[in-house]
């Protein structure tokens, strides 16, 4: 179930074992929580007050359903969690609001917008390459030297250049 829901191989790293963990052994920590936010998602909620999560962060908690865009509803029940406390998904660079209140009277009115979360894709979105003729490779990726297509984390093929799901 979690593959078909995910598409994301089994890591003990990923965030789907540690709130399992939590449900089994710290469940009114889980029942006090308002928001499941990564750390870069918490920092843009202590800025704007809005509690969102960027997909790049979001594909690797293996809760995240890619073929729908949004959180699995099926394994956010089997594990336990209340459903709020997943915010809703977007992508970098989107604008997530405007400094709060309390903090602009200090620092000013500035809007505040939602940064690539993932330390890989941070790292290659800081690359300065120009073109098509370049990539990244990790050990997380599954290459299909008959086929031409390259699988992502999220079970997405890349096929000359465009992204099929």
């Amino acid at each position: 179930m979690i593959f078909r829901e995910t598409g994301v191989q089994f890591m003990q790293i990923n965030t789907l074992y540690q709130l399992y963990d939590d449900v089994l052994h710290r469940r009114p920590l889980v029942d006090l929580a308002r928001h499941f936010l990564g750390i870069a998602d918490y920092l843009h909620y202590l800025f704007s007050g809005e509690p969102v999560m960027e997909r790049s962060l979001v594909s690797t908690t293996q809760i995240f359903n890619p073929v729908l865009n949004d959180w699995s509803a099926a394994l956010v029940n089997e594990l336990g969690l209340p459903r709020q406390l997943f915010p809703p998904v977007v992508v970098s660079g989107t604008r997530i609001g405007k400094v709060t209140t309390s903090l602009a009277s200090e620092l000013g009115t500035f809007p505040i917008f939602a940064t690539c979360s993932h330390d890989t894709g941070a790292a290659v979105a800081a690359v300065p390459a120009e073109g098509d003729h370049w990539g990244v490779s990790q050990l997380w990726d599954l290459v299909s030297a008959g086929s031409g297509a390259v699988a992502s984390a999220f079970g997405e093929r890349l096929y000359g250049g465009e992204l099929y799901q």
